[in-house]
């Protein structure tokens, strides 16, 4: 996930990195392999979403502008994917939004219902029934194109170019694991993600299953790296 770029930035403690360890296959983000095995997949659903008021996103960055750290948004704490969803939108759009971290996704949910707070990144499964009931309203897709899942809803990159926030997993062994092992992990991750009924119950669930070779995957790390390190340092953001 893109915490690992987080942790990478502000490590809580001393624990294994990129360096110490291979990837063998990815899941959903595209690619997912090191070294040793490693297995990745990304999400094509975090939706920006905003308590029941009828705002668009365009109009949403228009009021943020106008009214600098009025309008506040929701975590699962500090350091945690939506909050740095958050803050990429913030920098992306030179807008001003207060952070509320809370401990989970839940409790914000709950307050972004109730309506003290304003706005939360959160990932399909976990809202899907509050949007279906109007409680919520799915402002944006993270990724670059409408999903099936939530016909209608806009890519949040067609207002805020270059905006596109996915989550993944991978499988990761240490370095130093045989290449022939890694190949041959890599190889069964691979052919699970093929499967017709692994790719329905990942659909269902807004995750596109990619898979790949290990090279691909460390590439698809170093390239989130990129990412998500300028946004936490820039935050000073620590993770909790």
């Amino acid at each position: 996930m893109i915490r690992t770029a987080l942790r990478s930035a502000f490590p809580p403690s001393p624990s294994p990195s990129t360096r110490d360890s291979s990837p063998a296959s990815l899941t959903i983000p595209r690619r997912i392999s090191r070294t040793s095995p490693f297995s990745a997949a990304r999400s094509t659903f975090w939706r920006l979403i905003l308590n029941s008021r009828p705002i668009l996103s365009q109009s949403l960055i228009e009021q943020a502008k106008a009214k600098p750290g009025e309008i506040n948004y929701g975590s699962a704490g500090n350091g945690s994917s939506n909050h740095l969803s958050a803050e990429l939108f913030k920098n992306l759009t030179g807008t001003d939004m207060t952070h509320i971290p809370y401990g989970g996704s839940a409790p914000a949910r709950t307050d972004l219902v109730a309506g003290r707070v304003d706005v939360m990144f959160d990932n399909l499964t976990n809202v899907q029934t509050l949007i279906e009931s109007g409680q919520l309203k799915a402002l944006g897709v993270t990724i670059n194109e409408e999903s099936d899942l939530m016909p209608g809803v806009p890519p949040v990159s067609a207002t805020v170019p270059g905006y596109e926030v996915t989550v993944w997993w991978g499988l990761v062994a240490p370095a130093g694991v045989p290449e022939p092992i890694v190949a041959k992990l890599n190889t069964a991750v691979n052919e699970f993600l093929a499967k017709e009924d692994t790719i329905e119950k990942f659909r269902v669930q807004g995750v596109r299953p990619i898979g790949g070779t290990a090279e691909e995957a460390e590439a698809y790390v170093a390239d989130q790296m990129k990412t998500w390190i300028p946004v936490a340092e820039k935050t000073g953001m620590k993770v909790d």
